[in-house]
């Protein structure tokens, strides 16, 4: 039988506590393994259709189990430099190394309308329900040509975390 020391006050915590015996029941959740990149340069987009946002924001994982899920994390900052200009950016998945299977996943966000300086950023639980290398990068497009700064504004680090937690 366990032995549990308690106060009236609470849990101490600054005792010895072993434990013996297994956990059962107690589901999914742990994070298995991650994966990150980040950077401090500028990302200029002006094409008005969508390129990988580029300074090393493609990473791949691959999964331990078909029923795991990915949790990805994007934080930036983006400047667009003239009134009346919009851009997007988003999250794309392709499953082991076969273009054709490129999706965009979630709806791309929009930006701007006037000079617009704001943090952008998102988190996005995936369930690709593979074993195979999955990519993910983020596309960027200026909609009216213009150019969009990603992370240069406020001098922040651009970052893409990816995070395989157990199903």
């Amino acid at each position: 039988m366990a032995l549990i020391k308690t106060r009236a006050r609470g849990l101490k915590l600054d005792d010895t506590f072993a434990f013996t015996g297994t956990v059962s029941g107690a589901g999914g959740g742990k994070v298995l393994q991650t994966t990150s990149a980040n950077t401090t340069s500028t990302t200029v987009s002006s094409a008005t259709s969508y390129s990988a946002f580029g300074n090393g924001m493609d990473l791949t994982l691959t999964p331990s189990s078909s029923s795991n899920y990915f949790l990805i994390i994007f934080s930036s900052n983006y400047d667009i430099q003239a009134d009346n200009r919009q851009g997007n950016y988003g999250l794309w998945r392709e499953i082991g190394g076969d273009a054709s299977t490129n999706v965009s996943l979630g709806q791309m966000i929009q930006l701007g309308g006037k000079q617009t300086k704001s943090p952008a950023a998102f988190i996005y639980k995936d369930s690709p329900n593979t074993t195979s290398a999955v990519r993910y990068r983020i596309p960027v497009r200026a909609t009216t040509g213009n150019e969009i700064l990603f992370g240069g504004y406020f001098a922040a680090n651009t970052s893409l975390t990816i995070m395989e937690i157990a199903g």
